[in-house]
């Protein structure tokens, strides 16, 4: 049964991410900063902060998805395959996508927005999910998120099959802890090199997991403490680093995963609503991954015709956000219902 807190703080995330994007490049953000500037300022400032909710969300579904069933190197490798067989058609569509659009808005603007023609090794390193760690320029603005997604993956499912091995109790929870104070308290402290690295962002991750532990209706009461504990001290840790740094990543983490931790309780709450709104919810939830897949191109074809006629103003600054925040949304509702059973077919087993 899906969560509709999972599918509202996804659906939530993943609109504030698109809104941050469309402040960020060519004349539409210039021309949105003049029609709204406290609500442009505070989408271009705050509104990257939202994908730590995906981290944690992504923690979360992998723990509660893996749970002990990687108990060879074979169960490991093979459900990295599926992982990677399930991002990388709707992806390649979208680069498809964004690569078509780029070559006809190159006609039109000069615009940064606009990536250039693409190499070969590019457009491998791309398919790799290595474009960030070979250094190679992003083709979609999205794209460096999920390279850290599939390598945070790999990373906790490479621990499962780990404490598989060697059977030490509470060996994942201790493990999880440890890679998240050694992110915060390491990782993030040393150069920008670890910010292409999973690594960097497995605070949030790592914070989702041990949630899932926490919420395992499986787990014996005395297995529960130690996770409880856990929690309690990458709690403490995520507070601590957002009084430190002034770094509101940490605060998102942290409240997504207390808002997971409470998931239950506010999953009743939710079914409460209208059946309109809780539909609403499912569906934004669910289109979440498509959304941030195709806002860009549609951003590149909307900037592109505001740079070729000349078009700015506070007027067109809201007319083209409407434009493409309403648009994106209808093109992924087609893009998730045309998508989704490809990988469910290939990684059949």
């Amino acid at each position: 049964m899906s969560s509709l807190l999972i599918s509202l703080i996804k659906g939530l995330a993943s609109q504030i991410i698109v809104l941050h994007h469309l402040t960020l490049y060519g004349p539409l953000a210039k021309s949105f900063a003049i029609a709204a500037p406290t609500l442009a300022w505070f989408f271009y400032e705050y509104g990257l902060y939202a994908v730590q909710a995906f981290f944690v969300i992504g923690g979360y579904l992998a723990v509660s998805s893996l749970g002990c069933r990687i108990l060879s190197f074979n169960d490991f490798l093979k459900s990295i395959w599926i992982r990677y067989v399930r991002l990388i058609w709707p992806y390649t569509f979208a680069l498809i996508l964004v690569m078509a659009v780029s070559w006809i808005a190159r006609t039109f603007t000069q615009d940064t927005i606009v990536p250039a023609a693409p190499s070969v090794l590019q457009t491998l390193t791309h398919l790799l999910f290595a474009q960030g760690i070979t250094g190679q320029p992003s083709l979609n603005v999205g794209v460096w998120y999920l390279g850290i997604d599939f390598q945070l993956y790999a990373f906790c499912a490479l621990l499962v099959w780990a404490c598989a091995r060697i059977q030490m109790r509470n060996a994942f929870t201790l493990l999880l802890t440890c890679g998240v104070f050694a992110s915060v308290l390491w990782f993030r402290t040393l150069n920008v090199f670890w910010s292409e690295w999973c690594v960097w962002f497995f605070y949030a991750y790592g914070f989702g997991a041990l949630v899932a532990q926490r919420l395992d209706a499986s787990q014996k009461f005395s297995k529960k403490i130690p996770v409880a504990s856990a929690l309690l001290a990458c709690s403490m840790l995520l507070y601590e680093a957002f009084i430190r740094q002034h770094d509101w990543r940490f605060a998102v983490a942290l409240i997504s995963g207390l808002m997971l931790l409470a998931l239950p309780e506010l999953d009743k709450l939710l079914e409460k609503l209208p059946s309109a709104a809780k539909a609403l919810i499912k569906i934004n939830g669910q289109q979440s991954f498509a959304l941030f897949l195709v806002h860009f191109s549609l951003s590149i074809a909307v900037n592109a015709v505001m740079d070729y006629w000349n078009f700015s103003g506070s007027r067109v600054g809201i007319a083209g956000v409407l434009t493409c925040w309403i648009g994106a949304n209808l093109i992924a509702s087609i893009f998730y219902q045309f998508l989704p059973g490809i990988p469910r077919v290939l990684t059949r087993a």
